[in-house]
């Protein structure tokens, strides 16, 4: 019959090797050996007991007899320098791996991407005012075959690119390289094309014209807007016309693989499951590719580019709004919109408002003046007014006024919106004498007031976000070229019936001009600020 061989230690931990039914205490802590494995019969008392042996596999040295053992001391420091080295090992490991994952470009494994979207947003600006030099004074361009600026702009003023494709003419950004692969982008453009046949390029970059999504094209195809990556394409729905204004936007969105181009802020065409650009290298070229021989053969204008996907509403607004005056900051002329066509005001002065700080008229040469409306100046374009308005008198006075030139009275000009002398609210443009005279408006108190026009719905007013009258469908006839508008006075006459024009007395605050007609519901949001 065996007996059990019992050993006794120091406190300090010591590598035992058993055998099987061997015993090892530590103090009061003892430990059976089964099936090759030390367990424990209590709770360790003390950090310096046996923590580093319990539970852990150990490989039995043949034995001498019942009453032999080895012991091998102090393996703790090597132990515990072991596990220090396997934590920097894994702290350098996870750190490889974090430094690849974040890096913009991803890795490709057996034709399939991994890749993390980068969180730094990079953009650049050419507004080619008689330059092409990113506004950002980062991504400057260079003219190529003698491609030169035009001051006819949209807006009446500034300069833009003027380009001849009997030259193939363009401007080609080198350094430094702007990466758009595998990532988000969005390309606002304003174009106007003296011809739309063949590809007509707004911009490019190409690493391999012939290789799937490494060339990227954003043109005018045969007169409709056409994305490409090269063989990962898509073609919008509108024909556009030459000769003609328009705002144009091409958005790729990396985390839904979605290709989407946009006509005056409005969907055109969008394309699901479509792979990202991937191309690593190549100029940005703005008028040609490599795709065509064909350039681009009119006027560029505000091109802007943004590593990231802009929504739907944002690209509305950067179509659709004209001017937008909140009279807040340190500056009352300066246009918050997406255009910066800032006014000029003559003896008004900040005050409260509805929201923020509004504008107060409180004199005969009161006024904010602002020029760049071509919208206003084209027959039967659409349009709408926004604003709000707090009358010190309701008996009289022109709100919005708009004529071909600054003050002579010798030019087109009209009231579009005012107060009857009985203070009613009425609207008017020359379209037959066609007209609509609102609800009395109160003095001293808050009204919002939207006046909207498009061909087929008319003149339609709008009274507090809800729709007070309407004409149906309605021509008018405007100057044929960029107006001016005048707010809270007439200062050169044209006067029509009913409209009591002349000084306003009042403050206006949150004063918006589009170059579309507003629906119900955008009325509505504007309404309830």
């Amino acid at each position: 019959m065996s007996t059990t061989t019992k050993f006794v230690t120091t406190r300090q931990p010591q590598v035992v090797y058993l055998e099987r039914g061997d015993v090892y205490e530590n103090n009061e802590d003892a430990y059976d050996y089964q099936d090759d494995r030390l367990s424990t019969h209590r709770n360790v008392n003390s950090a310096s007991d046996l923590e580093l042996v319990r539970k852990q596999d150990f490989h039995r040295q043949p034995s001498k007899g019942k009453n032999q053992s080895s012991f091998y001391t102090s393996f703790n420091g090597l132990f515990i320098a072991g596990g220090i080295l396997l934590v920097l090992v894994i702290i350098i490991v996870t750190s490889s791996i974090l430094g690849i994952v974040l890096t913009r470009n991803p890795t490709v494994l057996n034709n399939s991407t991994t890749t993390t979207t980068a969180t730094t947003v990079y953009s650049a600006y050419w507004s080619f005012d008689n330059d092409a030099n990113d506004l950002y004074a980062t991504y400057n361009g260079t003219l190529v075959n003698g491609a030169t600026f035009s001051n006819s702009t949209y807006f009446g003023y500034g300069y833009n690119l003027a380009l001849n494709d009997s030259s193939y003419q363009s401007v080609t950004i080198t350094s430094p390289f702007f990466n758009l692969s595998y990532t988000s982008f969005t390309v606002e453009a304003w174009i106007y094309g003296v011809a739309l046949t063949g590809d007509r390029s707004i911009f490019s970059q190409c690493q391999c014209s012939s290789c799937q999504s490494q060339c990227l094209y954003l043109i005018i195809r045969n007169y409709k807007m056409y994305m490409g990556f090269m063989l990962n394409d898509l073609v919008g729905a509108t024909s556009l016309s030459t000769n003609t204004w328009y705002h144009v936007a091409y958005v790729y969105d990396y985390s839904r693989r979605t290709q989407s181009i946009y006509l005056q802020g409005v969907l055109d065409g969008t394309k699901t499951s479509a792979s990202p650009y991937q191309g690593q290298n190549g100029s940005i070229n703005i008028g040609i590719s490599n795709l065509s021989s064909s350039s681009f053969y009119g006027y560029i204008d505000n091109l802007k580019l943004t590593t990231r996907a802009k929504s739907s509403s944002e690209i509305l607004t950067d179509a659709s709004v004209v001017v937008y005056f909140p009279f807040d900051g340190s500056s009352l002329t300066q246009d918050m919109g997406p255009n910066q066509m800032n006014g000029s005001i003559s003896n008004a002065v900040a005050v409260i408002g509805k929201v923020g700080n509004g504008l107060a008229f409180s004199g005969l040469s009161s006024y904010l003046q602002v020029y760049g409306f071509y919208q206003l100046g084209r027959s039967s374009q659409s349009f709408s007014f926004a604003l709000w308005i707090y009358p010190y008198s309701v008996a009289g006075g022109t709100l919005i006024h708009k004529s071909a030139f600054q003050y002579n009275s010798g030019g087109w000009c009209q009231d579009m919106m005012g107060l009857t002398y009985a203070g009613q609210i009425s609207f008017y443009t020359n379209g037959g004498g066609r007209q609509i005279t609102g609800p009395f408006i109160s003095a001293l108190q808050w009204t919002h007031i939207v006046y909207t026009y498009s061909f087929t719905n008319g003149q339609i007013m709008y009274i507090n976000g809800v729709q007070y009258a309407a004409t149906g469908s309605m021509s008018f006839s405007s100057s044929g070229i960029i107006d001016w508008l005048t707010i809270g006075h007439n200062i050169i006459g044209c006067t029509p019936s009913p409209i009591y024009g002349g000084a306003f007395f009042g403050i206006i605050d949150e004063f918006y001009v589009f170059r579309r007609e507003l629906s119900a519901t955008d009325v509505y949001s504007l309404a309830n600020p």
